[in-house]
C-alpha cells in the first residue's frame, strides 16, 4: 500500500508496477487495495470469517457408525468402500437424511 501512496511523500506506483515488483497479478493488487479500503490494515492481512455457518451432519455417535461401516466388509462385488457408497449406505440405514461424500472424506481423514 505504501508504494501506491499518492501523497507528497509517496512514490505513487501504478498497480502494474507494484504487481511486477511483488510478483502479483494486477487484479491481486487491486483486491488488496479494495480490502484495505473496506477493512483497514488488520482486515487486509487477516482472513475474513465466513458469512455463514454450517450445521454438523455427524455427531460423535454418527461418526462412530460411519467408521464402523468403513471398517466393515465392502459390499458384494466391491473390493473396498468408496466415499459415495459410504454416504449412500448411511442414508439407506437411516442414520442421516443426507450426507455428502465430501463430509465422509473429511470425517474419515480426521480419524485416520
Amino acid at each position: 500500500m505504501l508504494k501506491a501512496d499518492e501523497g507528497p511523500e509517496g512514490p505513487a506506483w501504478p498497480d502494474d508496477r507494484i504487481a511486477e515488483a511483488f510478483e502479483l497479478s494486477s487484479g491481486g493488487v487491486a483486491g488488496i487495495r479494495e480490502r484495505f479500503c473496506e477493512r483497514g490494515l488488520e482486515g487486509t492481512v487477516k482472513r475474513k470469517s465466513p458469512d455463514r455457518e454450517y450445521d454438523r451432519k455427524l455427531d460423535g455417535e454418527k461418526e462412530a457408525e460411519l467408521i464402523r461401516l468403513a471398517c466393515s466388509e465392502a459390499p458384494k462385488g466391491r473390493s473396498e468402500w468408496s466415499l459415495r457408497l459410504l454416504s449412500d449406505k448411511m442414508v439407506e440405514l437411516g442414520i442421516v437424511d443426507t450426507l455428502s461424500h465430501e463430509t465422509v472424506r473429511r470425517t474419515l481423514k480426521k480419524t485416520s
